[in-house]
């Protein structure tokens, strides 16, 4: 193992690297309470051993690091304070957004550098659904453009349908949420209503819910996927209803191994490392 390289977020993963090739893969569970500089050290422990070992991590830059668009996905990784001296930490800023909207990732950067490095004359949007958001981002001549995030994830685990096969339930909400957002709250207290009378079952409900929510999205984001090729890169189940969503809308986007883009772009970054 020459280096380690960590994917930080809702579900922070990990790689022993030896050089451009992964040689393991790990995963943890955060706890409540626990710091970061904890919880990573608990997540690369395995592989520590006598001599220091790079470490570079996305996600974990604070927003004072965010480099302002429109700017390369990538910027040089930084070496920060470790949590233990057996490790040699470096994070990559993740990107600010002030204008059209303020926004900020955290983590998504990984996956836009590791786009941008697999595919470095290809322009278009790409849409990176995650456990705790989604966001979409415009590439041309390897830089990041604009970007947009949304919450939809989370309010999907709230309700308890974080991405299962788009059914006919959720494809009637979802030209529901893309075509009446300003409704949206009021169908929600509806498919509620209906649930505590005995009306609707769960699952509909779930996928009902699913459906306003990411119709809702696409209508917000709709600049970004009008007339633009669009990548898809997340969670399978989740990605799969994005990938639904999109097509009802006569898009076909194109798919990409969320775990692929990630290892290209610690790759990269690890290049840049001085």
């Amino acid at each position: 193992m020459d280096w380690i390289g960590v994917e930080w977020g809702a579900e922070p993963r990990a790689w022993a690297m030896e050089g451009k090739r992964a040689k393991a893969e790990a995963a943890i569970d955060l706890t409540a309470g626990e710091a970061a500089p904890q919880a990573l050290l608990r997540l690369v422990a395995p592989w520590l051993g006598d001599r220091p070992v790079p470490v570079i991590a996305a996600g974990l830059a604070g927003a004072t690091a965010a480099v302002p668009l429109p700017c390369p996905p990538l910027a040089p990784p930084f070496a920060t304070d470790a949590p233990d001296p057996r490790m040699r930490l470096y994070l990559i800023p993740g990107l600010r957004q002030d204008r059209p909207a303020t926004d900020l990732t955290k983590g998504a950067e990984l996956r836009m550098a590791g786009f941008a490095a697999l595919h470095p004359d290809r322009d278009g949007i790409l849409c990176l659904p995650g456990p705790a958001q989604t966001v979409w981002a415009h590439l041309s001549a390897g830089e990041v453009i604009s970007l947009q995030s949304f919450l939809t994830p989370r309010l999907l685990l709230a309700v308890g349908n974080a991405g299962a096969t788009p059914s006919e339930s959720f494809t009637e909400s979802l030209e529901e949420g893309r075509g009446r957002p300003e409704r949206l709250a009021a169908r929600l207290a509806q498919i509620e209503a209906a649930g505590t009378l005995g009306l609707m079952d769960r699952a509909e409900a779930d996928d009902r819910r699913a459906g306003l929510w990411i119709g809702a999205e696409l209508a917000a984001a709709r600049a970004w996927w009008l007339g633009q090729p669009v990548t898809l890169a997340g969670p399978a189940p989740l990605t799969a209803l994005y990938e639904a969503a999109l097509n009802a809308q006569g898009v076909a986007p194109a798919t990409a191994d969320p775990e692929v883009l990630s290892l290209a772009g610690l790759v990269a970054a690890h290049g840049r490392i001085a």
